[in-house]
C-alpha cells in the first residue's frame, strides 16, 4: 500500500512538472516573439514631456514581466529598443493617471487611455496620442493583458522640465 501511495505521489509531481514545462513551452510557441514594427505615426515626434521604465511587478511570475524605457511626446509615445514583455494574448498599451501602478490597481476601471494593441513583445515602436488628450494628466503607461484584464508591466512617467 505504501509503495502505491508513494508511486501516485511521483507520478502527480512528475505529471505536474512536465505540464508545467509543456505549458511554458506552449506560451512562447503560441505567442512568438517578434521583432516590432511601429504604428504607423507620421512625421517627427512632438516635445518630449516625459520618461519611464517598465517594472516586473510580481519578481516570483517569470511570465508576466516588462522592462526597458518609454518616452513620452506631446503627439505620442515610444517604447524604447530595450522594451521587452513576457508574451501573452491581447496585449494593450494604457495611458493611465495613476502614478503608481501596482497589481492591486484596479487600471481598468480609471480613467485610461488605450492607444492600441501592443505590435511587439518587444523592441521600439510608437503609439499615437488622439487629438485633444494632454499626455501630462497621466502618470504612467501600462501593458494591460485585455484577454486576462491583468497588468503586465507599468512604467511610471516622470516628467521633464520645459525650457521657457
Amino acid at each position: 500500500m505504501r509503495n502505491l501511495l508513494v508511486g501516485l505521489v511521483a507520478g502527480a509531481v512528475l505529471g505536474a512538472l512536465v505540464g508545467l514545462l509543456g505549458g511554458l513551452l506552449a506560451v512562447a510557441t503560441i505567442f512568438p516573439q517578434t521583432a516590432a514594427t511601429s504604428v504607423a505615426v507620421s512625421g517627427s515626434p512632438g516635445e518630449l514631456i516625459g520618461r519611464g521604465s517598465f517594472q516586473h511587478v510580481e519578481p516570483t511570475d517569470p511570465l508576466h514581466y516588462g522592462m526597458g524605457g518609454v518616452l513620452v511626446y506631446t503627439d505620442r509615445v515610444r517604447l524604447d529598443e530595450e522594451f521587452e514583455v513576457g508574451p501573452g494574448p491581447k496585449y494593450r498599451v494604457y495611458l493611465a493617471p495613476d502614478e503608481d501602478i501596482t497589481p492591486n490597481t484596479r487600471v481598468e476601471e480609471s480613467l485610461f487611455i488605450d492607444l492600441g494593441a501592443l505590435a511587439a513583445f518587444s523592441g521600439s515602436q510608437d503609439y499615437p496620442i488622439p487629438r485633444g488628450v494632454d499626455p501630462r494628466l497621466y502618470g504612467s503607461v501600462v501593458i494591460w493583458s485585455e484577454h486576462f484584464n491583468r497588468l503586465i508591466a507599468p512604467a511610471r512617467i516622470e516628467p521633464l522640465a520645459t525650457a521657457h
